[in-house]
């Protein structure tokens, strides 16, 4: 009897994820983000890696690379470079 408890649990617990899974998926197809247009003069190297929306204008430190725009760079879940996972003590802005 107890097992059978568990395995209705167990089925109750898969049909939730199944339903969330269901619903994010909805909404990622509703809100689907516009795919990046290149034009002749875009310069994928001096783009922002996380969302590629803005050139890249500010640096990580210490590792240096040069891979945020300046909205990106303000995030404070930012924590580490996104080109080589080394922890951010701070940012430059690259003028």
């Amino acid at each position: 009897m107890e097992l059978e408890k568990q395995q209705i649990e167990k089925f109750k617990q898969l049909a939730q994820l199944k339903n969330e899974k269901m619903i994010l998926l909805t909404e990622l197809e509703n809100n689907q983000p516009q795919p990046l247009l290149l034009t002749e003069n875009y310069d994928i190297e001096d783009s922002c890696v996380i969302y590629m929306d803005n050139g890249s204008v500010c640096a990580c430190f210490p590792c240096g690379h040069k891979c945020m725009c300046q909205d990106c760079s303000a995030q404070d879940k930012i924590n580490k470079c996104p080109i080589c996972r080394a922890e951010i003590i701070s940012v430059m802005r690259i003028y």
